[in-house]
């Protein structure tokens, strides 16, 4: 039996660690908090600095992190409301492109996308193929779920220049993937599965 990996679906940590959590913690160890920070990376994350030697953190900044995380239960209801936003703003673009052109073409395959494209119902009948940079050990596989193929991106542009829409699946990257299809003569307009501009009201 072969298996084929796209990508590595876990979360590496046992923990999520609020700055609430951290002050717990540092209270039980009978130190202080004296420095936060909140790094962008992966979409935003904590940084904490405890000692029992230096300045405490500001009271009132930390107030004002404590009175956020006080809206957890909110913040998470938008968030499940922003995501029924975007699954029948998405839908209804895709399926009327779908009514228009036909199947359409994708690009990339990040592994992430596959929870969109279920999220979605995205399937062969939506996707004619999906197109990964030559080499890719993706090509000749499937997207998970599906029974899409993943293809060489020489055999779309091997067809010439073509003007019908284009999912990207790698939306994280969606300025990269726009200038690499214009640049390979594809002129369709591209669908970003995700969108800032699926969310406006």
């Amino acid at each position: 039996m072969k298996i084929i990996i796209f990508d590595t679906f876990y979360h590496e940590h046992p923990r999520t660690y609020s700055f609430t959590s951290f002050d717990y913690i540092a209270r039980d160890l009978g130190i202080n908090i004296l420095n936060v920070e909140f790094p962008s990376r992966y979409g935003g994350n904590i940084r904490i600095f405890m000692g029992n030697t230096g300045e405490t953190i500001d009271g009132a900044l930390k107030n004002k992190i404590l009175e956020g995380e006080s809206k957890f239960l909110d913040d998470f209801k938008t968030l499940k409301s922003n995501i029924n936003k975007w699954v029948e703003k998405k839908r209804k673009l895709i399926n009327n492109a779908v009514n228009v052109h036909g199947k359409l073409p994708a690009k990339a395959f990040p592994g992430r996308a596959a929870i969109l494209i279920k999220m979605l119902g995205i399937d062969e009948n939506i996707i004619s193929k999906v197109y990964e940079r030559d080499g890719s050990l993706k090509v000749g596989h499937y997207v998970p779920g599906t029974r899409i193929e993943i293809d060489s991106d020489s055999n779309l542009f091997d067809k010439g220049t073509q003007d019908i829409p284009l999912i990207n699946l790698a939306w994280h990257i969606s300025g990269e993937i726009s200038e690499y299809m214009k640049n390979n003569s594809y002129n369709g307009e591209i669908i970003n599965i995700i969108d800032s501009s699926d969310f406006d009201q």
